[in-house]
Order: structure tokens, then sequence, then C-alpha cells
């Protein structure tokens, strides 16, 4: 392992010096803090949250409404496992100071950084192995389950299995015994030792991601041309597909700051935190991807309850507004209001002003019988604060009652049930105009 040249080895006390002499035109100011610092944590807790759900949504999906759990769902969740720990270890970087130029650092925060980086980089070759079997197991159960269906898949995606298993391997094995004694790795105040170059080996492994991404990605898009389907969803799943290229522009940015992390007079700690970000970003999209084909399913039964849970949190919202708009406009509020079976008016109903309340309430009209005989305006209010879909003319519970001295918005459509309904309930869809 390489360090850069230039630190307080020989210092009498070169733990709490400067990692490195600053560059012309720059103080050092110790420190193992930066403002850039927060804008890591909040992508670490996004790169977090994100994918957690729509794994989540993919199991469910799986587990309960598909009722089939697979190979591939064990496998993603392994590599969300292992993402996760690698988010931990994220923090600890930062913690120690990554994102932070290297003439502001002291040599013991460098050090503690490398160590949590070291173990960061081994966590990182089970995650990506993980998630990209995931979606090549997932490749070869719905679009070649058996050879006679996609020849070219079926074979390609178990080679891709092979050489992905056997690289990562060999990576895991270079990451993690790449110096004698290992504690160089981390610790540059070892000065005898035997190491590897380990810059090399990130470079190749970000080159490797790239053309294997690039042939994941490229496996479906034949297949999934050819189902008999309409040209608008062939397209929208391999647009899906294609998502995976930000993984591969997240390898090929990586590399740039590999590189600027080699050299004697490289700014490791600084280079470090974004180098960790696109890396965490390629790991976060790719199980967005995998996890994506499962959302479909999900929307198609419980879409309707997210649309109802949508409108329940709006409700607030929706009533406020109402109240706003029904002060300027309680005297123009129809008196009737039209549909499609035509007009309809209050006096229809043959309810008594005896039966309506006295009280205010605010809601979205559905008609106006005019003046009651108590000189106030008799209204069917339509109230979403209520649950029911409809309820009887005097039951107060409901989300349709009469109600007096009503300022709201007047709404045009309605459906009635029919003058010998002994409830004399309506169903009524509101628009606030």
């Amino acid at each position: 392992m390489s360090h850069p040249a230039g630190l307080p080895l020989t210092a009498a006390n070169p733990r709490e010096e400067p990692a490195m002499q600053p560059p012309p035109g720059e103080e050092a100011h110790v420190t193992n803090r930066s403002d850039e610092q927060r804008f890591f944590y909040l992508c670490i807790t996004v790169a977090t949250i994100v994918p957690g759900v729509l794994l989540l949504i993919r199991l469910y999906t799986k587990a309960r409404l598909m009722k089939k759990v697979e190979l591939s769902d064990y496998l993603v969740t392994l590599s969300f496992l292992f993402f996760l720990s690698m988010c931990i270890e994220g923090r600890w970087i930062l913690s120690e100071g990554a994102g932070v130029h290297m003439w502001n650092l002291q040599l013991k925060y460098y050090i503690g950084m490398n160590y949590y980086m070291y173990i960061f980089q081994i966590l990182y070759s089970p995650t990506i192995v993980f998630v990209k079997l995931a979606i090549l197991l997932q490749y070869l159960c719905l679009l070649a389950p058996t050879k006679q269906v996609n020849p070219v898949m079926f074979v390609t995606a178990r080679v891709m299995i092979a050489v992905i298993l056997v690289y990562y391997t060999i990576s895991t094995c270079i990451t993690t015994f790449a110096c004698n004694p290992r504690e160089r790795i981390w610790n540059p105040l070892i000065t005898e030792y035997q190491c590897l170059d380990n810059t090399i080996g990130i470079l190749f492994t970000c080159l490797f991601n790239i053309v294997s991404d690039l042939i994941i990605l490229a496996l479906p898009s034949r297949a999934v041309w050819k189902l008999k389907i309409p040209l608008k969803k062939r397209i929208s799943i391999i647009l899906l597909f294609a998502t995976g290229l930000f993984a591969c522009i997240a390898n090929a940015v990586m590399i740039v700051y590999v590189l600027r992390m080699s050299g004697d007079h490289a700014d490791v700690t600084y280079n470090t935190a974004w180098a960790g970000f696109w890396l965490l970003a390629e790991i976060s999209l790719a199980t967005v991807v995998t996890c994506l084909i499962s959302l479909p399913k999900f929307v198609e039964v419980h879409g309707k309850w997210f649309k109802t849970a949508f409108s329940n949190l709006s409700r607030p919202l929706i009533i406020s507004l109402t109240r706003l708009g029904g002060s300027s406009s309680s005297s123009s509020a129809p008196r009737s209001f039209s549909s499609s079976s035509g007009r309809f008016n209050a006096k229809d109903t043959t309810v008594s002003a005896d039966l309506l309340p006295s009280s205010s309430h605010h809601g979205v009209v559905v008609m106006d019988d005019g003046p009651n005989k108590n000189g106030s305006a008799a209204r069917l209010v339509y109230d979403p604060t209520m649950m029911s879909s409809t309820g009887g003319w005097n039951n107060n519970d409901s989300p349709y009652a009469l109600r007096d001295n009503v300022v709201s918005p007047a709404v045009v459509y309605h459906h009635h049930q029919g003058a010998n309904d002994p409830n004399k309930t309506i169903q009524v869809q509101t628009r606030v105009e």
C-alpha cells in the first residue's frame, strides 16, 4: 500500500502533526471537519433509504402478492445488508477526516481513515457480487428459463456469473493481503514492509465493473424487444434496465478520483470522500434497478390504496383552501347545479328545513336549497374529513349532511339514488371550482 510522500514520519510526535505540508498559497488549519462532509452524510442517508424502501417493496411483492421468493431475492437482500455495513463504515471514514484536505488533517486521523477504508474495500466485493448475481438470475428467470427460450442470454448470463465470482474472489484476497505486515495498509508509520500497489487493483476493478455492467445491461434488450407487447411498454422496460448506465458513469468518475489519490503529493483524504461517494452511488443504483422490476405489480395491487392515502394526507390542505375560497364566494354559490343527467335542485329532495342543524359547517357545497324558513341557506355539503362514501340526509356523521350558513365553493357533479330511497342518500363526485 503506497502512501503519499511528505508525511511527518520523522517528527517527534508524528501522529499529532498535519499529514502533509500545505501547498503554496495554502495555510494549514488543523481539523478533521469540513463543510462538504454534510453533503456526504446526506448522500449516505439517501443512498440507504431509497434502495431500502424499494427492497422492502420487492420482498413484500414477491412473498405476499406473488407467493414466490427466489434465490435472487435472497441475494439482493444479502447485498443490501453488506451495503448497510459499507454505509456505516462510510460514516466512520468521514468522522476520521475524509473530505478534509490532508494539510489540515492530523496524521492520527489519516491513519484511522485508512483503517476504515481498508474494511470498506473488503466489504465492497461481496456487496457488488450479490447484487450483480441477483440481476443476472432475475434475467434468467424472466427471459431465459430454458436454453430453448433464449440461448444467448442463457449461456452469457451463466458465463458472467462465473467470471464475476472468480474475479471478485481474487480481488478480495488481494485487497485483504496487499501488505506484509497488513497494518502497513493503513499505517504509514510501519517502515519495514512489502506491499502490492493497491491503486492498480482499484483501477482494474473499475474497468471490470464498467465492462461487466455494459454486458449485463445489454443482455435483456434483445429479449425484451422480441416480446409481444405494445411498443411503448417495450421501450419502458428497456429504459428501466438502462438506468443501470448510471452505475457505469459512477465507475468512470471514480477512476478520476482514484487517479487523484495516487502520487507523492496526492490529497488522499479529500479525494477519498468523493471516490467513496461514487462507489456507494454505484451499488445503490444497482440495487434500485434490481428492485424496480417488482414495482409495477405492487402498484397494480396497491395503487388504489396509495391514491386513497394521498387523498387523506391532502384533506387538511383541501379543506383549508375550501374555507379560504368560500369566504369570498358565499354570495355567488349557485342555487342548483348541472350534471350529465340534467339539472337537479335541492327542492327535489323534499327535505324539511326543520331537520337542518343550526350550527355552521365548512365543506364543499353539493347543492343549495335557498333560504329555509329560518332565513338561512340550506345546503347539502360534502365533508372530506368523514370516512364513509355515502350517508343519510339526517346522519350528521356521514360525509354528506344538510347544513346551514355554509360558505364554500360549488361543485358540479352528482348522482341521485332515487326518490324512493328511504335514506335519501346520494353519491357525489366533487370538483372544487
